[in-house]
């Protein structure tokens, strides 16, 4: 919980600072706000990948085939749209639309074979 507050306190230090950075060099904000972003991926990445290491162990226990595109799919739901709200911020709707709408896509690919294999169970009966 303590992590929370860290990122927390850094988030509101960086909205100051983006303020001021619009208001006085407009064209510098994209820069920060990637920084930024960097910033709050390297304090989170180690969470994230004991959670992942964790989820993954999990589901190699309970049959890692079915699991693992699951823990893929939230994998590029996060990654998609921290691109996609990084691109809105920095004035680019469209293009962070078309990074969402691309992760959609790659999670319906991943998703594939869970799909077949509940369209077999429905159909089939197994």
């Amino acid at each position: 919980m303590s992590g929370l507050w860290t990122v927390v306190g850094i988030g509101l230090c960086a909205l100051v600072t983006l303020m001021l950075i619009r208001e006085l060099r407009k064209e510098y904000a994209p820069v920060f706000l990637l920084a930024f972003s960097v910033l709050l991926l390297g304090l989170l990445l180690p969470r994230f990948s004991a959670a992942a290491e964790y989820l993954l162990g999990w589901a190699s226990r309970a049959g890692g085939e079915r699991i693992e595109p699951v823990v893929k799919a939230l994998g590029v739901t996060v990654l998609t749209s921290a691109a996609g709200e990084l691109c809105r911020s920095a004035g680019e709707a469209s293009v962070g639309n078309a990074i969402e709408t691309a992760g959609r896509l790659e999670i319906l690919l991943l998703c594939t074979p869970l799909f077949a294999e509940l369209l077999d169970l429905a159909l089939l009966g197994g």
